[in-house]
């Protein structure tokens, strides 16, 4: 596969302080925005659609049931490091990965207490400030940072944005051959837009709120010599509101209207490893639950609201896979295959080979076919 790799020094290097700026540099990546700061931002992989890229924090995903996912709210706050896998990778990964993935991986505490701080503005009423902490005790390390971001938007009127990020992990070290890690990610935003449909600044009220909490779990242990073990655990919930106050077309009042959504996606991994000669075998199976709900709302404004439309779904995926990877006489290799058995699908099983071969100095073949 095809990977790049973007350090957390890189990006305060740089100041980017949010992941899609952080990803337009990577080759085969397209970022779209639909407006400023806080407008959906949405990411094409290598000319797939948005949700046919899986995005990971600390291992658990957190694209929406579907596959899309929004970067307009997710920043750089603590991250460790950013990797992205241009290609295929839906055989060890689920269905939402056939561009590729984004995997966003959370700090991690090393040596003493160190401590930092930042603050900045700029144009727009734009002010930014963060601190962080890390640090490592014996056979315990930690981390914590958190920042808050707003800015008065590009436009005249109602175009405020407020971001609020807090992101921490902790790790322990029970036996020289075992690690438990649990990493946790919040954050709190709020846009206000006042174009309708047409691109128009005509709104003066219409907003969205959305609140993400992201937890993992991940715990490895070498079991002899050639076997590992590794399970994993997570959950990822968004609550979103959109809200606005209109006068519908043949009326008189104003009339307040709502959506609120939210949803969840839970998950539970576990893998062994096998280091055969210079083969590395994983055998794992993975279990996610999603659930969706939403409800339309409209009432006088100042008054009780009514709902008129509302949704609730929820579905859940059983899945099996084997991946080996090795190399032999320079030359190396991937072999994979995929069972998936979803309570809203047929069972369906899909597959990936391929091969990394070099040519002559640094140019190297590379393909593959799944």
């Amino acid at each position: 596969q095809s990977v790049t790799l973007i350090t957390g020094e890189q990006l305060r290097a740089r100041g980017i302080a949010r992941v899609s700026d952080a990803l337009r540099s990577v080759p085969g990546v397209a970022i779209v925005q639909n407006g400023s700061t806080g407008s959906v931002n949405t990411l094409f992989l290598r000319g797939g659609e948005s949700r046919y890229t899986k995005v990971l924090i600390d291992g658990v995903a957190v694209n929406a049931p579907g596959g899309f996912f929004d970067f307009s709210h997710l920043t750089t706050d603590n991250i460790d490091r950013i990797e992205v896998v241009r290609g295929p990778a839906s055989v060890v990964h689920g269905a939402d990965a056939m561009s590729g993935i984004v995997q966003i991986f959370t700090r991690q505490g090393l040596g003493p207490l160190a401590v930092g701080a930042e603050a900045r503005a700029g144009s727009h009423g734009s002010r930014e400030v963060s601190a962080d902490a890390s640090g490592a005790s014996g056979r315990a390390r930690y981390s914590i940072g958190g920042a808050a971001r707003r800015t008065d938007g590009i436009l005249s009127f109602n175009n405020q944005y407020y971001n609020g990020t807090l992101s921490g992990s902790a790790g322990f070290a029970p036996a020289e051959n075992a690690d438990v890690m649990v990493s946790a990610r919040y954050s709190a935003a709020e846009f206000h837009y006042p174009t309708d449909f047409t691109g128009a600044p005509v709104d003066s009220n219409s907003y969205r709120v959305q609140h993400r909490l992201t937890v993992g779990f991940d715990a490895s242990a070498r079991l002899t010599r050639a076997i590992t073990g590794r399970i994993r655990a997570g959950t990822n919930g968004v609550s979103d509101l959109t809200e606005d106050i209109s006068v519908p077309f043949g009326a008189q009042d104003e009339v307040s209207s709502a959506l609120m959504s939210r949803n969840r996606r839970r998950s539970a991994e576990g893998a062994l490893k096998f280091d055969v000669a210079s083969t590395a075998v994983t055998i794992g199976t993975e279990y996610v639950h999603e659930k969706e709900n939403s409800v339309n709302s409209e009432g006088p404004v100042g008054g009780a609201a009514s709902p008129t439309s509302s949704f609730l779904a929820s579905r859940s995926n059983k899945a099996v896979y084997g991946e080996a990877i090795g190399d032999f006489a320079r030359v190396s290799y991937t072999f994979a295959a995929r069972m998936d058995d979803n309570s809203d699908y047929d069972v369906y099983a899909t597959y990936r080979a391929g091969a990394n071969i070099p040519v002559t100095g640094s140019a190297r073949l590379r393909g593959s076919i799944s």
